[in-house]
C-alpha cells in the first residue's frame, strides 16, 4: 500500500510517497505554478508550494527473543528453556521453535559452548512443524583440542507466516555442552523486516 495523498491546486500537482507494509509513513505534496504559467505581469500562485502528513496503516508485528540454556529434545531439536526476553509470543522454550508470525525477512543467532576434545555439529533449519520438509539455512561444525570454548551460527532468511525455525544437532550431545556463569548457550531471533 503507498500511502500518499493527491490534492488538486491550482496549477500541476506531484505526488511522492513510499510503500509501507505497516507502523508510519508520511505524505507529501508539492505544486508549481505551470497549468497555466503566469503571465509576464499575471499574480504567481500563493501559499506554500509543500505539504507533509503523516499517515498511519496498520501496526508492525513484533518478533525478537533470546534464550538461554541446555536441553536437546530426541529429534535433535536444541531447545533453549530459558528466556531473558521475548516480544511476540514467537518463541517455544519447550519445543525449540520459532514460529513466524507473518511474512518477513528475518535474523537468527546461535552459540553453543562445549568442553575440550569434543567435536560439535549444529545448524538453524526452517521447515513445518513435522520436520517433512527442513531446509538448512546455517551450519557449523568445531572441533577444540584446548579449553572449552563456545562457537556460533548466524543466518539471515525470508520466512512465510508458520513456518518454524529451530537448532538441530547433529546427534544427541550429553556431556559435551557446557553452560556456565561465563559462557551460555544462546538462540536469539528477530523480524527485521515485513512484508
Amino acid at each position: 500500500m503507498i500511502l500518499v495523498a493527491q490534492e488538486m491546486v491550482a496549477g500541476r500537482v506531484g505526488v511522492h510517497g513510499r510503500a509501507v507494509i505497516c507502523g508510519v509513513g508520511q505524505k507529501l505534496r508539492d505544486r508549481t505554478c505551470t497549468n497555466p504559467s503566469p503571465s509576464a505581469y499575471g499574480k504567481a500562485c500563493e501559499g506554500n508550494t509543500e505539504a507533509f502528513a503523516v499517515c498511519v496503516n496498520r501496526p508492525c508485528n513484533v518478533v525478537a527473543f533470546t534464550a538461554h540454556g541446555i536441553n536437546i529434545l530426541s529429534n535433535g531439536v536444541y531447545s533453549f528453556p530459558s528466556v531473558i526476553f521475548i516480544e511476540g509470543d514467537s518463541y517455544n522454550s519447550l519445543t525449540g521453535h520459532l514460529t513466524a508470525k507473518g511474512d518477513g525477512v528475518y535474523y537468527f543467532t546461535v552459540v553453543i559452548c562445549y568442553w575440550p576434545r569434543n567435536a560439535l555439529g549444529f545448524g538453524i533449519y526452517k521447515g513445518t512443524a513435522d520436520m517433512t520438509s527442513v531446509t538448512r539455512l546455517s551450519i557449523n561444525y568445531a572441533y577444540n583440542e584446548g579449553d572449552a570454548t563456545c562457537t556460533s551460527a548466524s543466518s539471515s532468511v525470508k520466512l512465510n507466516r508458520n513456518v518454524w525455525v529451530r537448532v538441530l544437532m547433529n546427534r544427541r550431545y550429553t556431556s559435551e555442552l557446557y553452560e556456565a556463569i561465563n559462557a551460555w548457550n544462546t538462540f536469539t531471533g528477530a523480524l527485521v523486516q515485513e512484508l
